[in-house]
């Protein structure tokens, strides 16, 4: 265990039990949130993941009159209170409020990893990705206009069978290709380029709920 692997681990049980939530969903969403706070202690950079979440929640409930979101929402920060409170608590009884707020950047530094600017880190992501292989290069455009085709096609859920099979297809030729590598976040971005076609291509309300649950948030917590 490394907090690598206890952040990801607590915001996927957390997302876990949002998704499935059917009976007591008060203490299912509270302990989400518990879970949450947990993840964003191991990796701070989550926080924007709650931020999302709060904005999403707001969206639906204005658009769609959604009080269950609300709810949801309203214990899911509960839980992020009852690990926030007691952390602050701690950590003002030894140090004073400026103090804190000097060394709040210093949380975000990782002395593993070096600090570099965004923009920097979305094209090295991505860079990275494509120079691992430089011979995927053509299936990555494969993929590519694929993704524009099924995107812009208004009768797309007609042959949907049909993008998903050439998506999966290309997705297995990307994953065998990285297999080499050992690093098994290579194997993953192949298993999640089909997660995004799926969505794409799926019309379906439990699609989209694994999507936005786990697909967007994995996501993130990769950069």
């Amino acid at each position: 265990l490394c907090y690598n692997s206890m952040g990801i681990m607590a915001l996927l049980s957390a997302l876990i039990l949002i998704y499935t939530s059917e009976t007591r969903l008060w203490l299912q969403y509270t302990v989400a949130g518990i879970l949450v706070a947990l993840a964003v202690l191991c990796n701070p950079y989550l926080a924007v993941v709650y931020l999302i979440y709060g904005v999403y929640c707001c969206i639906c409930f204005f658009k769609y009159k959604d009080f269950k979101i609300i709810y949801q929402f309203l214990f899911v920060s509960l839980g992020c209170a009852l690990v926030a409170i007691p952390f602050f608590i701690f950590v003002l009884s030894r140090v004073s409020l400026s103090s804190l707020l000097r060394v709040i950047p210093l949380l975000l530094n990782d002395p593993e990893h070096e600090v570099v600017p965004f923009r920097y880190k979305v094209r090295s992501y991505f860079g990275t990705i494509v120079t691992q292989r430089i011979y995927l290069l053509p299936v990555y455009a494969c993929l590519f206009i694929l993704f524009l085709i099924c995107l812009f096609d208004k009768k797309r859920f007609a042959r949907q069978n049909l993008y998903f099979f050439i998506a999966f297809g290309l997705s297995v030729v990307i994953m065998l290709a990285l297999f080499s590598i050992g690093i098994i976040n290579a194997l993953m971005w192949a298993m999640n380029i089909v997660g995004l076609f799926v969505f794409l291509l799926y019309n379906n309300q439990k699609v989209k709920s694994v999507f936005y649950h786990f697909w967007i948030p994995g996501i993130l917590y990769s950069f």
